[in-house]
């Protein structure tokens, strides 16, 4: 059900998280989930846009429907 929802309601969603460990656990191993991409380290301009500092951002973890075009999660440590 999650799937259908974020493939056809969702565009693109980014969410501020303290531990990207446990989202990729709950997101990825128990809804299924696809890792479509897994940064580590700072990112100075999303930083900026967000208005933190540049070294705050220690990770990211971009997800969606396995094969789907839309509803993406984007999620940023």
């Amino acid at each position: 059900m999650i799937h259908a929802f974020l493939a056809t309601n969702v565009g693109y969603i980014s969410v501020g998280v303290k531990d990207l460990a446990a989202v990729k656990h709950f997101w990825v191993d128990e809804l299924g989930l696809e890792v479509v991409a897994c940064l580590s380290g700072a990112d100075a301009g999303l930083a900026g846009l967000w208005g933190l500092g540049g070294d705050d951002i220690v990770g990211q973890l971009l997800l969606r429907t396995p094969g789907a075009q839309t509803g993406w999660l984007h999620f940023v440590e």
